[in-house]
């Protein structure tokens, strides 16, 4: 279009040609120029706009590509000039508060993403990011360093603060907490399993830095209890009742070490090698504990009033407590700590092996002829017939399974009992002595006679002899049984289980 001015009139004259004459194909033509100017505004970007015929300065466009901002053209580009046109504030209001006030879907799928009711609620099919994602009532703050990233707070009775549910059983973590690294530290599964990766804390108990868990009162007072555990009750059917319900296991094996229960409490577990039980207290109590049969067990008992316990090693107690005691299975005698040693006090009876039995007998299976003399003993011979390992024979007819002298390998008190029989004499005198002595070595000036027992009897009679001793002997100490006789004659001492031998018994300490 030509602007002319003339000469006669102040005001322009506008045509498309320059004959100066508006004619209705001028008047066509300049309708399509402004309809093609004002096209270029597509609404998409402003690369998609021709920059023909766009003169600088004229003309302003609204881009939705940077929330709706102002831009005007330039001599040979689109410039920024300002933010939206759009109202700040925008207010909707619905009839009802079930009626939708806002919508929002995607051209491509026409289902509804996000609406907004009349009450306020709002419902989306997509995800929520924000840098806040604040729920708060009323009036309260929305503070990221008081409220956190995400606070719920409800306004009413019964009304529930958070719900997560999940849609199936394949579902997802419906609650994850990282670590900054990213790592998973915390999680709730869909079946409501939680499970935590990391040091824990209970009550008022501090964050442990070696210790899984820790659990602790939250007051000084003993109304508060740091960790309770509870079992089924009495009406419970009898089949379930007795269910554990504390369980601490092995993590590599999956065995129990731990199992608590309404009517047990199991602590240990058979074939735990090297494991040791440590009770700690300058008294413990145990009501109504006893020592079980099964002596390879290990419970713990009182004796005494003194903490004692069943093992197989004294040395496997790694902190005993003194005047604790112990069983030893290996030889069933009961044991006292003194502060530094353990030592023996009393054997248990029952014992069926040489290192569980604390009693020996010997009996006489040799014919023995005694000459007669006037005080010079004969040593008597003796065969096994119940050993056990606190007693060694020897001898010189220990080749032949006869023995004369015996050593006591365990300190303590002993009973040594000794017995033999005399045959009558031939030669018909009388008045004449039968000896039998416990001694602590052979005949000789330095023998120490610790028993003993003689007979005067009549010409032709026989004679049986008892001798016994009850005393403290160390570890070490020999034994032998002496005879004599001074009839005149030879006599035999009779060869008989029951009436010639010798027995030894440990009592004790």
């Amino acid at each position: 279009m030509t602007e002319t001015r003339s000469n006669y009139f102040a005001l322009p004259r506008y045509s498309a040609d320059s004959d100066e004459v508006m004619t209705r194909a001028d008047w066509e033509e300049a309708a399509t120029r402004i309809e093609e100017r004002a096209a270029y505004d597509d609404g998409t970007s402003n690369a998609a706009l021709p920059a023909t015929l766009l003169k600088p300065g004229r003309y302003t466009r609204q881009d939705l590509t940077d929330g709706y901002a102002i831009h005007r053209r330039s001599a040979s580009a689109w410039e920024w000039i300002g933010g939206t046109i759009a109202p700040v504030r925008v207010r909707y209001r619905a009839a009802a508060p079930g009626d939708t006030v806002l919508s929002v879907d995607q051209g491509a799928d026409a289902s509804t993403k996000l609406t907004v009711t009349g009450a306020g609620d709002v419902t989306t099919t997509g995800a929520y990011a924000g840098a806040y994602g604040m729920i708060a009532a009323d009036g309260e703050a929305v503070d990221a360093a008081v409220r956190g990233r995400l606070y719920v707070r409800t306004k009413a009775d019964g009304e529930r603060g958070v719900v997560l549910r999940p849609h199936g059983a394949g579902a997802g973590y419906m609650l994850a907490a990282e670590d900054t690294g990213g790592s998973i530290v915390t999680t709730l599964d869909s079946v409501g399993r939680l499970q935590q990766r990391s040091f824990s804390a209970f009550g008022g108990a501090t964050i442990p830095t070696t210790q899984t868990v820790a659990v602790a009162p939250t007051n000084a007072d003993d109304s508060v209890n740091g960790l309770l555990v509870h079992g089924w009750g009495d009406s419970v059917t009898p089949a379930i009742a007795n269910k554990p319900v504390l369980r601490v296991r092995e993590i590599a094996s999956g065995n129990d070490l731990l199992v608590a229960a309404k009517n047990s409490l199991v602590l240990g577990r058979t074939g735990w090698t090297g494991a040791v039980i440590d009770l700690k207290a300058p008294t413990i109590n145990l009501t109504g504990a006893a020592v079980a049969t099964s002596l390879a067990s290990g419970p713990l008992t009182t004796f005494g009033n003194a903490p004692a316990v069943v093992t197989s090693s004294l040395a496997s107690i790694t902190s005993p407590v003194t005047n604790m005691y112990a069983l030893l299975t290996t030889d069933l005698v009961w044991y006292r700590y003194t502060g530094a040693v353990w030592a023996a006090m009393m054997p248990m009876n029952g014992g069926t092996t040489n290192a569980t039995r604390h009693e020996a007998r010997y009996a006489q299976t040799v014919a023995l002829n005694v000459p007669s003399t006037a005080n010079a003993f004969t040593t008597i011979a003796y065969a096994a017939d119940v050993e056990c390992s606190d007693v060694s024979p020897s001898g010189p007819g220990s080749g032949s399974g006869q023995y004369d002298l015996f050593t006591l390998n365990r300190g303590g008190r002993w009973t040594i009992s000794a017995a033999g029989g005399y045959s009558g004499s031939s030669n018909g005198v009388s008045g004449t002595r039968r000896v039998l002595m416990i001694s602590d070595t052979n005949d000789g000036p330095t023998a120490k006679f610790l028993a003993g027992n003689s007979a005067w009897p009549a010409a032709g009679h026989a004679a049986q002899l008892n001798a016994s001793v009850t005393r403290r002997f160390p570890a070490g100490q020999t034994i032998r049984v002496l005879t004599f006789q001074d009839v005149g004659q030879t006599l035999a001492l009779v060869t008989d289980r029951e009436g010639g031998y010798v027995t030894f018994a440990w009592e004790g300490s």
